[in-house]
């Protein structure tokens, strides 16, 4: 929305309307091709992760990291004002 705004700004509609056309067409072709790759990977998935306590504890770590770079960016953030 930003680039279209700008591109009106300038008188250059058209390219502001490239701009934004290919960057949609980009970003829906990146999640489809990460949909179609999680589909794939699916049998394979099913393969490796058994009755293994590590893989079932997979999904809790990763959220744990996430809140754990999220509290630290917050914190980072905080200190700044």
């Amino acid at each position: 929305m930003v680039v279209l705004m700008l591109s009106i700004t300038l008188r250059k509609l058209v390219f502001g309307m490239v701009l934004l056309v290919s960057f949609s067409l980009g970003l829906a072709a990146v999640l489809i091709a990460i949909g179609v790759g999680i589909v794939l990977a699916g049998p394979a998935l099913k393969r490796v992760s058994g009755d293994n306590w590590l893989i079932r504890a997979l999904p809790v770590g990763s959220a744990a990291v996430v809140t754990v770079l999220g509290v630290g960016l917050v914190i980072q953030a905080a200190r700044q004002f």
